[in-house]
């Protein structure tokens, strides 16, 4: 590479870093996401805004970038950081988390359902949020104050022939399947959770995108 062309490189590198730290703080990609999600669903015959979702959490090894605020999950020999998932029975992203591998997943969860974004019209009309047994009693007594009632399934609720979710299992397929389609989510490589959250809706984007 020439010499010359370094500057005008690293001058449009730069103006890419800016820009996603932008829309990662003001939240354009979660905006995006949502977007897409909703012409998803528009395509797929299926009401725009869904009534079942199913909530699932993974641990991920951090790396050498990602130094501030990790942690230890003890139950899976983790350190890292730990992702939340809260899809549709499509595996379409509504909203995404993400936070230090050693918080317990129930009061993580309590706690940040407080907090999601206000005017998400993806969880406008949300009735039923499926979870596994790592999200405790206190986590769905949590839920039903705010008239989500969250349920452990006793049987396959979904099965689109990538995941199944099942009483088991759980939905830890869910999340794996995201994983596994996205390179960059092999690992958490960003020293922020903000921008490690912001891979969440860009993994997303770049999914959905690819069917528009």
């Amino acid at each position: 590479m020439r010499l010359s062309r370094c500057p005008r490189r690293l001058a449009a590198l730069t103006h890419g870093v800016l820009l996603f730290t932008k829309w990662t703080a003001d939240g354009t990609w979660a905006r995006v996401s949502g977007g897409l999600t909703i012409e998803a669903h528009e395509r797929e015959k299926k009401s725009a805004q869904p009534t079942v979702a199913i909530l699932d959490s993974q641990s991920v090894k951090n790396t050498t970038p990602s130094t501030a605020r990790v942690g230890d999950d003890a139950g899976k020999h983790i350190k890292g950081r730990k992702r939340f998932f809260l899809v549709d029975t499509t595996v379409h992203l509504l909203v995404g988390w993400v936070v230090v591998a050693a918080c317990h997943a129930g009061a993580t969860t309590a706690r940040l359902w407080d907090v999601l974004p206000a005017g998400n019209e993806l969880l406008d009309r949300l009735q039923t949020v499926f979870v596994d047994g790592g999200f405790d009693h206190r986590f769905r007594l949590h839920l039903a104050r705010h008239g989500v009632p969250a349920q452990v399934p006793s049987d396959i609720v979904a099965d689109n022939g990538r995941f199944f979710i099942h009483a088991n299992a759980g939905s830890s397929s869910a999340a794996s399947a995201w994983a596994a389609a996205n390179r960059r989510l092999a690992k958490d490589y960003e020293r922020k959770t903000t921008h490690a959250n912001a891979w969440l809706y860009l993994a997303n984007i770049r999914r959905l995108s690819k069917r528009t």
